[in-house]
């Protein structure tokens, strides 16, 4: 492998294989395989030796690009001061225009959405007043009107059911029984305590 004609491989093959190649190559002779290895040594140290100078180069580039980066660094701070001078002395009155009118429109916002705020309170108030209304009115409406319909069921609906139904009282988590009287239509559910 020469310096000059050879790229530079991704990864080198191994001493020991390159030996097996070049004897196999050379009928077994291991004198030619030995100066083989050595050729293929000084390649090596030639590309390393390429690499080196390209290194030295590029780090010598990285600090003549350190050195001009350092010499306007140093002057920076008076430019910057310089320049910040020149703008606020620009932007001074316009500043000062331009805060008058936000401080005006922000007020003109802030009344317009104090102005909403006031509307939607009301607006809140009565509507609670309107629930509060009509829920003394018809709490007790609904009230009386569930006790009713339990008595009208109690009273009517039950009284129909077949005798032989006992899923009423399995229902309500109670037993079915039956009168003492064999002619007596009535049925009871009872609650039996252990």
């Amino acid at each position: 492998m020469s310096r000059e004609t050879d790229s530079e491989p991704e990864t080198w093959d191994s001493l020991r294989d390159v030996f097996h190649r070049e004897i196999a190559g050379n009928g077994g002779d291991s004198a030619a395989a030995f100066i083989a290895i050595l050729d293929e040594l000084d390649a090596r140290m030639g590309v390393a030796d390429d690499r080196i100078e390209r290194n030295i180069e590029i780090v010598d580039a990285l600090i003549g690009w350190l050195k001009l980066t350092q010499e306007q660094l140093k002057g920076l701070p008076n430019q910057v001061r310089r320049s910040t001078a020149e703008g606020v002395a620009q932007l001074g009155a316009t500043t000062e225009r331009a805060a008058t009118d936000g401080a005006r429109n922000g007020a003109r916002a802030s009344e317009q959405g104090l102005e909403a705020l006031r509307a939607a309170v009301s607006a809140a108030e009565a509507s609670r007043r309107k629930l509060a209304r009509v829920a003394l009115i018809g709490l007790p409406v609904a009230f009386a009107g569930a006790l009713l319909a339990g008595v009208l069921f109690a009273s009517f609906a039950i009284p129909t059911l077949p005798r032989s139904w006992q899923w009423p009282c399995t229902l309500i988590g109670s037993e079915f029984r039956t009168s003492v009287d064999p002619d007596s239509p009535t049925t009871f559910c009872v609650i039996v305590r252990k």
